[in-house]
């Protein structure tokens, strides 16, 4: 009688052992998923974060170059007249200026200037009036310009979750 209480106490233990056993894997079953999530969430957030950080590093550099240059770059948009004066441009009316070389943002990039090279920059100026007399005429005018960039075709990743970390 013994030996058969004691069969009966093993089998126990081992039946309560497998369930322990199917426990644990099926909370691992259900965890593991959530895991993955959360690490494919933080890869995304470190991507996006290397992605604004970038954009914010070619932003700078090309606002750096529109003020260095940013005579030369009125002349390009048609900002200027043959006496080199800054002229008034009409309402809403706002110009393209010359394409951007990336090899002159290049001086103004800390970074690598391959980075630079997989956007696209476009610039724009109008004139605004910066003095006028005491009748309201206006004596002279200062330039506004302004740069759009892009990525170029073919590039993918997430700009609108970068962007806004930008």
């Amino acid at each position: 009688r013994e030996d058969h209480m004691s069969n009966i106490t093993r089998k126990t233990q081992t039946g309560s052992l497998m369930i322990e056993i199917i426990a644990v894997l099926g909370l691992l079953a259900l965890i593991t998923p959530l895991l993955f999530q959360q690490i494919s969430r933080r890869n995304e957030e470190i991507i996006n974060t290397q992605i604004a950080t970038e954009i914010r590093a070619v932003k700078d550099a090309v606002a750096a170059y529109i003020q260095a240059n940013e005579f030369q770059i009125a002349q390009n948009c048609s900002l200027t007249d043959e006496n080199d004066s800054y002229t008034a441009t009409p309402d809403g009316e706002i110009y393209a200026c010359d394409a951007v070389n990336t090899a002159d943002i290049v001086p103004f990039f800390s970074g690598t200037s391959d980075i630079l090279a997989d956007y696209n920059y476009e610039l724009y100026g109008y004139t605004v009036p910066s003095r006028s007399d005491s009748a309201g005429n206006v004596s002279d005018y200062r330039p506004v310009i302004y740069a759009t960039i892009s990525r170029n075709v073919g590039e993918s990743f997430n700009l609108r979750r970068a962007a806004r970390i930008a």
